[in-house]
C-alpha cells in the first residue's frame, strides 16, 4: 500500500527514490545479503510500486544511529523496463523517552498500572515485565522481539496525558476506565488487572481512538 500523498508526489515528479523502515530491535538482526520489502518508483509510469528485489547491509549502528546501504544485487526486469539502485544511508534512531502525566483514582490496580504505563513508556522492559500477568509475558516472550516491539509501538502512539477514570475492584480481578490524549488525538481504555502472588498486574487492554491506533 503506497502512502497517502506519496503517490501525488511522485505524479508531480518531486520524488524518485526508495522507502524502507527498520525497528531498533530489529536493526541488530539485519545483516549483508538480507532481504527486505522495498517501496520502488517507476518514473516510466510515473507512479509507485513494491516489484523488485533489495538487499540491505549494516555498516555500523549504535544506540543513537545506524548507517548502511541498501540496493540490488542485480538488474531488476519488470514490464521490458530494467532498473537498479545503491544508496548509502545514515539515520538518527535515538528514542527519547516519553514523558507521561497520569491522573485520577489512587488505589491498588491504579497505582500498578501507572507504573506499567510509565515503564512502557519509558523504553524499561526491565520494570515492564514486572507489571505484566505472566501468561501475557509469556506470550511476548516466546515469539523473539516482540515485547520490545510492543514498547516501542506504544510509545509512537499511546497517550503521554492519561486520566484513570475509574476502578472496580472484585476480590482479585479489577476493571479501569482511562481516558487519555495525545496532541490533538484522544483515546480510551479498559484495562483488565489481575492479581498474581499478591501484586497486581496488566492482564488485557482495549483502546478505542481516533487516531491514536492501539
Amino acid at each position: 500500500m503506497v502512502p497517502d500523498g506519496i503517490l501525488g508526489l511522485s505524479e508531480e515528479k518531486k520524488i524518485r527514490g526508495i522507502m524502507f523502515s527498520l525497528s531498533a530491535k530489529n536493526r541488530r538482526l539485519l545483516g549483508k545479503g538480507e532481504s527486505i520489502q522495498s517501496l520502488h518508483f517507476y518514473p516510466v509510469w510515473e507512479q509507485l510500486g513494491t516489484i523488485g528485489n533489495s538487499e540491505i547491509e549494516i555498516l555500523s549502528y549504535s544506540d543513537d544511529t545506524i548507517r548502511g546501504r541498501i540496493y540490488t544485487p542485480s538488474e531488476n526486469n519488470w514490464n521490458g523496463h530494467t532498473f537498479s539502485y545503491d544508496i548509502e544511508f545514515t539515520a538518527d534512531i535515538k528514542k527519547e523517552p516519553v514523558q507521561v502525566k497520569i491522573t485520577g483514582a489512587d488505589d491498588g490496580p491504579s497505582r500498578a498500572f501507572s507504573e506499567y504505563y510509565r515503564a512502557v513508556m519509558a523504553g524499561k522492559a526491565k520494570e515492564f515485565r514486572k507489571y505484566i500477568a505472566n501468561a501475557r509475558l509469556a506470550e511476548m516472550e516466546a515469539e523473539p522481539g516482540m515485547l520490545d516491539f510492543f514498547i516501542e509501538m506504544q510509545q509512537a502512539m499511546s497517550p503521554d496525558n492519561l486520566r484513570i477514570v475509574s476502578s472496580i475492584v472484585k476480590k482479585d480481578s479489577a476493571i479501569i476506565k482511562v481516558a487519555g490524549s495525545r496532541g490533538p488525538d484522544n483515546a480510551e481504555g479498559t484495562i483488565n488487572m489481575i492479581k498474581e502472588n499478591g501484586r497486581w498486574k496488566v492482564n488485557l487492554e482495549a483502546w478505542v481512538s481516533g487516531e491514536l491506533n492501539k
